[in-house]
């Protein structure tokens, strides 16, 4: 991680053990004591390398440095940085995949929760550079006001740096918060332009026109939605679909005429 920036590097929801192989994992956490395996809770919620610092805020539990010590000499988890943060890491990404996996739901929405709350406490004057991490757990706490104003935040950084596949990734999980929330921040229409732009960079040429034809449904803008038809048309023109091209612009062409 950098000096101020926590990146998440995938979704833990998303991903599946081996049964074999969490059955090992899972009844070598289960030998450890109860204060143990709470510690390893929360650790594995913040992610497989986390800030003693943050650790600390959200487990709120009395001689954490000595429960550290004992995880370390269990080899379940290592000090990975020492400057200018103290951070820690699980020996194997497998470990804290499989402890997060056997948290109840509710359990691990609170916990995200918690800690998206410590976050914003600790890094108060530089929310910012939190954006991705705040947008994560906020989106997995299922508290949807605030997980769509940090992934909007964290697509748009994301894409300013074109760092295209984390932008897909915040703006997409920004799509759904704004079921949920009030999309102030920025509107759907725009989330949908976000989305094809980016998609269009990377290639994917279906997707970003899909995009394109999400974000005239959510308007009654002619003039956007004629805007919107040129840039499906262009992309058509750019996969050699001229036809198609062709047909879109037409439609661009009545909806102008018509106001």
């Amino acid at each position: 991680t950098d000096a101020d920036e926590i990146r998440i590097l995938r979704n833990l929801a998303d991903v599946s053990i081996p049964n074999s192989l969490s059955g090992m994992i899972s009844a070598r956490v289960d030998r450890l004591p109860a204060h143990l395996k709470e510690l390893l809770n929360v650790a594995a919620v913040i992610g497989s390398t986390f800030r003693l610092e943050l650790l600390r805020r959200v487990a709120n539990i009395p001689n954490l440095d000595a429960l550290l010590d004992t995880l370390t000499q269990e080899e379940i988890l290592f000090e990975s940085q020492s400057f200018p943060e103290i951070e820690y890491s699980f020996r194997n990404v497998l470990i804290q995949e499989s402890v997060y996996g056997a948290m109840l739901l509710k359990k691990r929405k609170a916990l995200h929760l918690q800690v998206a709350q410590q976050v914003e406490r600790l890094f108060a004057n530089n929310l910012e550079e939190q954006a991705e991490l705040l947008g994560y757990h906020f989106h997995l706490a299922e508290e949807w006001k605030p997980a769509y104003v940090h992934l909007v935040a964290s697509g748009l950084k994301a894409k300013r740096a074109f760092a295209n596949e984390e932008a897909v990734r915040a703006f997409s999980r920004a799509l759904t918060a704004s079921a949920f929330a009030d999309a102030s921040e920025m509107s759907v229409t725009d989330l949908h332009v976000h989305l094809s732009e980016t998609k269009e960079l990377m290639g994917e040429m279906s997707d970003a026109i899909s995009h394109r034809e999400e974000a005239i449904k959510t308007t009654t803008d002619p003039k956007l939605q004629a805007d919107f038809l040129r840039n499906i048309g262009r992309m058509y023109e750019k996969r050699g679909f001229k036809d198609d091209a062709t047909r879109v612009y037409e439609q661009a062409f009545v909806l102008l005429a018509d106001h």
